[in-house]
């Protein structure tokens, strides 16, 4: 469901989304990494003329600080302006796209993994049958959306956006595309099909009184949309039952699999399980897309490993499938064969890789010693078969929230694989 917070909340000082401290707070983990990377010289060298790395790592700082100001400042605004219209602040979350009308008067969210919609509005006709039109007009406006449409009319995003590159951050920016949220076709002479649908939907409606104020809400049903369906890769004959929406990142989560060493079927179901393949997926982490980069951990491991030198991401590189997927990826491949190296049973190094993903390295080795040193904690795991190692994770990870990923991927990936031996 989409994070809430009341009026109230957002006025004090320590806000809160969902039990995790809002993104201001959040991202202080950013700045003490930023301080690490840019810490002062020690006081013996402190006069000495700053060499070119130490400008670098300056620089580097100051960039960190900025980006991480622009993102919590533009959340806050955000917040803002949904509460000069509404009581309570409903964002996006990894399985549920919140999207607001320009005026903040209508309210979409879209649930993923509950494959339903549910439209409230602030504006609504005393006429009914005008009421209805409004709603069936909402209805064919998240179905016909584009990633690209969604990213632009987002007012969070395009603003973080737009600051990133009026007061010069350096980040790396990317097309969003304009495929089809759904993983409907978009070309003109389809229209007529996806009219259908809208009014199909629309038959369906219910209006219903919201539970305070004047506010009119109604649910539909989105599983004739977000259907199943079995896209084929080209030439090799593998078949992955993924949703409609879906189909079109097959093709790139196969490329990128082949190119780092991965089971196509690991990253479908990293995917499947961290965003419901929402590509407009967000969390207060903070983490972003398809595969739920973290601009501060992953972003730069996996920048750093893909283009040569840690990078900053704006929204729309993060939000850019293809991008998301590709660093994704890369992260896995590091984790694999970097951080988790010194596991020596590919199959435990599997498990752990997949609970690293979620919640850190460090956090996996904790689950083993009490302590983050993954070196130490490979000795342990080294002694143990591989169903010993899952056993042991599932119960001890740290956060019961990893202890569930770990079940899902794991279950999931099989699911992939076993569509293929049909």
């Amino acid at each position: 469901m989409p994070c809430s917070l009341k009026r109230s909340v957002l006025l004090c000082s320590a806000l809160v989304i969902s039990g995790v401290s809002a993104h201001a707070d959040i991202w202080g983990e950013l700045e003490s990494e930023a301080q690490d990377v840019g810490a002062a010289a020690p006081a013996s060298v402190a006069k000495e003329v700053p060499s070119e790395f130490d400008l670098y790592k300056q620089r580097q700082q100051e960039e960190f600080a900025a980006y991480k100001r622009i993102f919590a400042e533009e959340f806050q605004n955000y917040q803002q302006a949904i509460l000069n219209r509404w009581d309570s602040v409903d964002v996006s979350s990894q399985k549920v796209w919140v999207s607001y009308t320009q005026d903040y008067g209508v309210k979409r969210a879209v649930d993923f993994e509950k494959k339903t919609l549910t439209i409230t509005s602030l504006d609504v006709a005393a006429n009914q049958k005008t009421a209805y039109a409004q709603f069936e007009a909402q209805i064919r406006q998240v179905i016909t959306a584009t990633v690209a449409e969604a990213f632009d009319t987002d007012q969070y995003l395009s603003s973080v956006e737009s600051r990133i590159k009026s007061e010069g951050v350096k980040a790396k920016t990317a097309k969003v595309p304009n495929s089809s949220l759904f993983g409907l076709p978009t070309d003109k002479d389809k229209r007529e099909a996806i009219e259908k649908r809208v009014k199909s939907l629309a038959r369906k409606l219910e209006l219903k009184q919201a539970e305070k104020g004047k506010a009119v809400t109604a649910t539909i049903d989105l599983a004739p949309v977000l259907k199943a369906s079995r896209p084929r890769s080209p030439g090799d004959g593998v078949v992955y039952p993924v949703p409609a929406r879906a189909e079109g990142y097959v093709d790139r989560v196969l490329a990128e699999a082949e190119r780092r060493q991965l089971d196509a079927s690991l990253v479908l179901a990293v995917i499947q399980t961290e965003s419901a393949f929402n590509p407009m997926a967000q969390s207060a982490v903070p983490a972003y897309g398809l595969m739920q980069i973290v601009p501060k951990t992953a972003g730069l491991d996996a920048t750093e490993y893909v283009y040569g030198k840690q990078t900053l991401l704006a929204p729309s590189a993060l939000f850019n499938p293809d991008q998301n997927i590709e660093l994704g990826a890369a992260y896995l491949w590091i984790l694999n064969n970097r951080y988790l190296k010194s596991i020596t049973n590919p199959e435990s190094r599997y498990y752990c890789m997949v609970a690293a993903y979620n919640t850190g390295a460090g956090n996996v080795a904790k689950a083993f010693t009490g302590k983050r040193n993954v070196n130490k904690a490979a000795k342990i795991i080294n002694k143990m078969s591989a169903d010993e190692v899952y056993a042991h994770l599932v119960k001890n990870l740290p956060y019961e929230e990893t202890q569930n990923y770990l079940k899902k991927v794991v279950k999931r990936e099989k699911n992939y694989k076993d569509s293929n031996k049909n």
